[in-house]
């Protein structure tokens, strides 16, 4: 993703308590009630009268007078209280209720935690491919996954097209006529990065450099021969959010500022795309950046400021057209040597939407059919293109 002058555009980075308690027998008093001379009833339902009288067969008659023993006091027996019949609707609710909270605590961690996803530049593929449906009786041969593979460019229409005078462009040549469209370029080496992912540690800002001085090599002549020169681009490296004169950048994609000629990226960021399985897809971005470095050197960015368009529209011409550039570059490569797996990887790559400054999966892929392996510039002139393929 680049953005310039306007700054980044992004669509872009308790347990519950249990209270507890027993509830007892009642309570149980002493009864011990004193004899009588009416033979009154005592707790136990029996005749003061008669149990003395019972003692005195028992003993001499000079305990009768001794104070009368209380009889064991047995407590009433505990019931269970009764079991409820569970009632299958309260269960399915519970379940219900039960399920949408664990899948709530599973969305709320994912935004939480989720990393730091770049915007407004296709997300490389998952390392895990889909599953290929099972051959048919009469199965095609696999392709090879050898990047190495020779790769046959599509045939696609190269001769210019003219701008409409009257178009929403028209007024603005710099972008819709420029003598870049005019420019032809064949196959080519960059070997000095010595492969086409980011290496780790340190070792990545020397592959930017060389990646940086064969891209110096490629476009010098063709912005001469455009009319114009063409300087390197300063490459600033930092670490989470940092403000530039295009804007404050989120530190999610590399970036391009036209208001210092300056890239600013985080190698962390740019190393997330080399472990998805997209073999170029690092180098992509360093050379799509670049590519907006070139469109600045060109003019071309009085497009993008032109005003004749919803802005949003503009963007996309702006940003597909870097993207053609970036694609012409690539599929031209010979060291590293680019092949038709990676033609694969990079359409599965461009099979999703982007944001809406950077265009959907269609408009994408047409402009990668459009200009892979081709080394015609007139073919990325999105600036005269109907709006279907810049949406």
């Amino acid at each position: 993703m680049s953005e310039h002058n306007h700054g980044p555009r992004q669509s872009a980075f308790g347990g519950t308590g249990f209270g507890s308690g027993a509830s007892g027998g009642p309570a149980q008093g002493s009864a011990g009630s004193q004899p009588s001379a009416g033979g009154t009833s005592n707790p136990f339902g029996r005749q003061q009268s008669a149990f003395q009288g019972a003692q005195s067969a028992s003993g001499p008659a000079s305990q009768s007078s001794a104070p009368q023993a209380t009889p064991p006091q047995v407590p009433p027996p505990k019931l269970d209280p009764p079991k409820r019949r569970a009632n299958p609707a309260m269960i399915g609710l519970t379940g219900l209720g039960v399920a949408l909270l664990v899948v709530c605590v599973f969305v709320v961690h994912g935004l939480i935690t989720a990393p730091d996803l770049p915007v407004g530049v296709p997300l490389p593929p998952s390392t895990t491919q889909p599953q290929t449906p099972k051959p048919t009786p009469t199965p095609k041969p696999k392709p090879s996954l050898d990047p190495t593979q020779p790769f046959t460019p599509p045939e696609v229409k190269t001769e210019r097209v003219k701008p409409d005078v009257d178009g929403p462009y028209g007024d603005y040549p710099n972008a819709s006529d420029n003598p870049v469209y005019d420019q032809k370029v064949g196959s080519w080496k960059c070997s000095g990065i010595g492969q086409a992912e980011a290496p780790q540690g340190d070792a990545i800002k020397k592959w930017v450099k060389e990646a940086m001085a064969c891209m110096m090599k490629r476009y010098g002549p063709v912005v001469k021969a455009a009319g114009e020169t063409l300087s390197e681009p300063k490459i600033i490296y930092h670490s989470g959010s940092i403000d530039t004169p295009c804007g404050r950048n989120s530190d999610t994609v590399p970036f391009y500022c036209s208001g210092d000629e300056a890239i600013y990226m985080n190698p962390d960021v740019v190393r997330k795309y080399s472990a998805t399985g997209t073999r170029f897809a690092a180098l992509h971005l360093i050379f799509h950046e670049f590519a907006h470095h070139v469109q600045w050197r060109l003019g071309i960015f009085d497009g993008r400021v032109a005003d004749v368009e919803d802005d949003m529209q503009a963007s996309r011409r702006l940003e597909l057209q870097a993207e053609c550039f970036t694609f012409l570059q690539i599929g031209q490569l010979t060291d590293p040597a680019w092949g038709s797996s990676d033609v694969n990887q990079f359409k599965q790559w461009f099979s999703v939407d982007q944001n809406e400054a950077h265009g959907k999966s269609a408009s994408y892929l047409y402009w990668f059919n459009r200009a892979i392996g081709k080394g015609d510039f007139g073919l990325c002139n999105t600036w005269t293109a109907p709006k279907k393929r810049v949406a």
